[in-house]
C-alpha cells in the first residue's frame, strides 16, 4: 500500500534494514526487512520514529512522536533489535544517535522557549540554535558528531570532532531553516559525510571530507532522501513523492475544494470577510527559503494573486496589510526592520527596531495599523513578544523570555491578548498585550493545539497526525468543549499529517493544509 518511509538505517552487520513507515494515515509504525523475509515484518512499538542503530543493533526509538515543523518529539527510548519491550531515557527528544558502542546517546533535545540544543553526552549542552538543528549523526568508528544547523541567516554542516567551535564544512545562504537539506550519513571510512540536498527538481548528493572540500556523489530528478550507508559502502535511499495543498471546506456543501497553487500551498489565514484565504507556497514547511511566494485566493477558485515573495507570517485584523519575513525577496528588508505588505492599493509599511535584537520574526499590525507586535531576541536572550507604536517610541516586552506562540499569532476578538506557550508540551496561556497578569487556557490536552480565536469563540483540534480532525470551541476561563467539526481529507494514501487547521470569522468555513508524501525505499550500490 502506498505510504510515507520516515526514517531507515541498516542493521550493524548491513544485511537487514530496520526503518519505520506511515500507511493509510495511519501513525508511524516500525519494520524491519532481513534477508530470509523480503516482506517488512511489522516490529511494534505503534507511534514512534526510528533514530538510530547501535553496533549492538540497539534501536534508538522516540515513543509517542509528536510531529512538528518538519521534526519529531517524543520520549527517547532503547528497544533491542530483536523486539522486546522499550526503557525511557529521556524527554523533549528530537533526534538522538548512538556513541561508537551504542552505550549511550548524542540527542537533540527541546526545552524551554525556541533554542534546540545539542547535547552529548546527554545532559551537556555542546551546541545550541535558535532556528533549527537536524540531521544529527555519529561517526563509526570514533566519536565526531556532524549535523546541519538552520540558523535563520544561512544554513551549516557542522562538525564537532573535539573541544572548541566546531568546523562548518558547508554553508548555505539561500535556505534559512536546512529545508533543502534532507539527508546526512557518514561514510564507513569515517573521513567524510555525505549529503542530500534538494536543488530545484533534482537531488545532489554531496561528499564533505573533514576540511570541507566537497564533490559531488550523485545528481538526478526528483527528491531522494540519503538514510544511512553501511559498511560496504552500499546506500539507503527514499525516493520521496511530496506535496502540500490547502482544502477549504464550505458550510453547506458536502466536498471540499482544492486551493492548492503549486505543491506547497501552505493557508496561513482567512481574509476577514471570510471569503478568502491567505497563502504560502515553498519548498518547505513554515518557509523561510529564496522561493517563498505570498497569494491571496478566493474561495471560489478563482485564480490567485501573488502578493510579493516573501513569506506571509500574519494578516492585520482588518486585512488591510501582512506582516512577512523576506528571505531575498521583492522588496529590501534591513537586518532590523518589521515589513508589512498591503494587500489592495497602498504602500509597503515599515517599522525599525533597535540594532541590538540578533531575531526578529511574526510582525502583526493590528489597532487599525497604529500598532505593532512581534516576536523578538535581543542580543544573549531568548526569544519574547514585544509591542510598539508604529510611528516610533520604545518597545514594550509584555511576555517573560522563552515564550513561543501558534502561527499566525492569534489575537482575541477585542485585541488585548495573545495565545502563548511557555513549554515544549503545549501549556497555552492569555498574554495580556498590555503586560499584565497572564491567564491560563483550560481544557486543552497534551497534542491539542489552538488554532482560531474569533467572535465565534476559541477553536482547538487534536495532534496534527491524528484522523479524523476534530475542531471543538473551547472556554478558556471553564475549559468545556464543544464539538463543532470533523472531516476527513478525500485522499489519505501517503497522508502524512494536517499542518494547519483555520476557520472564518464566522466558524462556518474550514480551511486545512495537508502534508502526503508517498516513498520507495531503495539499496544502491557502487555510488562512490
Amino acid at each position: 500500500a502506498p505510504g510515507e518511509v520516515e526514517t531507515a538505517f541498516f542493521s550493524a552487520d548491513g544485511r537487514s534494514v530496520f526503518f519505520c513507515a506511515r500507511f493509510q494515515g495511519r501513525r508511524s509504525e516500525l519494520f524491519v526487512r532481513t534477508p530470509e523475509s523480503p516482506e517488512p515484518r511489522p516490529f511494534g512499538a505503534p507511534g514512534s520514529v526510528l533514530l538510530s542503530v547501535s553496533g549492538a543493533n540497539d534501536l534508538a526509538i522516540l515513543r509517542d512522536a509528536r510531529p512538528g515543523d518538519d521534526t519529531f518529539m517524543g520520549t527517547l527510548a532503547q528497544m533491542p533489535g530483536a523486539g522486546g519491550a522499550s526503557r525511557d531515557l529521556a524527554e523533549n527528544i528530537q533526534e538522538a544517535a548512538w556513541i561508537t558502542e551504542g552505550a549511550a546517546c548524542a540527542v537533540l533535545s527541546w526545552g524551554q522557549g525556541f533554542p534546540t540544543r545539542l547535547e552529548y553526552p546527554a545532559g551537556k549542552v555542546l551546541h545550541q540554535s535558535n532556528g533549527t538543528l537536524k540531521l544529527l549523526r555519529m561517526s563509526h568508528p570514533g566519536d565526531r558528531i556532524a549535523l546541519v544547523d538552520g540558523t535563520g541567516d544561512s544554513t551549516k554542516v557542522l562538525l564537532f570532532d573535539g573541544p572548541g567551535k566546531p568546523r562548518v564544512l558547508m554553508e548555505k545562504a539561500d535556505d534559512t531553516f536546512g529545508s533543502t537539506f534532507t539527508g546526512l550519513a557518514w561514510h564507513p571510512s569515517g573521513k567524510e559525510v555525505w549529503l542530500s540536498e534538494i536543488q530545484g527538481d533534482q537531488t545532489v548528493l554531496w561528499s564533505l571530507d573533514l576540511k570541507g572540500r566537497r564533490r559531488i556523489v550523485w545528481r538526478g530528478p526528483g527528491a531522494t532522501q540519503l538514510m544511512d550507508l553501511a559498511q560496504d559502502g552500499r546506500a539507503l535511499l527514499v525516493v520521496q513523492q511530496s506535496r502540500r495543498g490547502v482544502m477549504v471546506q464550505q458550510a453547506g456543501q458536502g466536498v471540499p475544494r482544492d486551493l492548492s497553487i503549486m505543491d506547497g500551498t501552505q493557508a496561513v489565514a482567512f481574509l476577514p470577510d471570510g471569503k478568502g484565504l491567505l497563502l504560502l507556497e515553498s519548498p518547505s514547511i513554515d518557509g523561510g527559503t529564496t522561493q517563498d511566494l505570498t497569494y491571496l485566493r478566493g474561495l471560489d477558485g478563482a485564480p490567485a494573486v501573488r502578493l510579493c515573495k516573501a513569506n506571509p507570517r500574519s494578516l492585520s485584523p482588518d486585512g488591510a496589510y501582512v506582516g512577512v519575513s523576506i528571505h531575498g525577496g521583492d522588496a529590501a528588508q534591513g537586518d532590523n526592520t518589521l515589513t508589512f505588505i498591503p494587500t489592495g492599493a497602498g504602500l509597503t509599511v515599515t517599522r525599525p527596531v533597535p540594532a541590538n535584537f540578533d531575531g526578529l520574526d511574526d510582525p502583526l499590525l493590528f489597532d487599525k495599523g497604529r500598532k505593532v507586535l512581534f516576536a523578538g531576541q535581543e542580543k544573549g536572550q531568548d526569544w519574547r513578544f514585544y509591542t510598539a507604536d508604529l510611528q516610533g517610541g520604545p518597545l514594550k516586552a509584555f511576555t517573560p523570555v522563552g515564550v513561543r506562540a501558534p502561527r499566525p499569532l492569534m489575537l482575541s476578538p477585542e485585541g488585548t491578548h495573545m495565545i502563548g506557550t511557555t513549554t515544549a508540551r503545549g501549556t497555552y496561556v492569555r498574554y495580556p498585550l498590555d503586560g499584565g497578569q497572564p491567564a491560563p487556557i483550560l481544557g486543552i490536552q497534551p497534542g491539542e493545539v489552538p488554532v482560531a480565536w474569533t467572535r465565534a469563540g476559541l477553536f482547538i483540534t487534536g495532534r496534527p497526525s491524528d484522523l479524523p480532525v476534530k475542531v471543538f470551541r473551547l472556554d478558556p476561563v471553564t475549559g468545556r468543549r464543544q464539538p463543532v467539526a470533523t472531516f476527513m481529507p478525500p485522499d489519505i494514501a501517503g497522508y502524512r499529517s494536517t499542518i494547519s487547521v483555520h476557520l472564518s470569522p464566522d466558524a462556518q468555513n474550514i480551511a486545512y493544509t495537508y502534508d502526503r508524501k508517498t516513498s520507495d525505499l531503495y539499496v544502491a550500490q557502487g555510488l562512490r
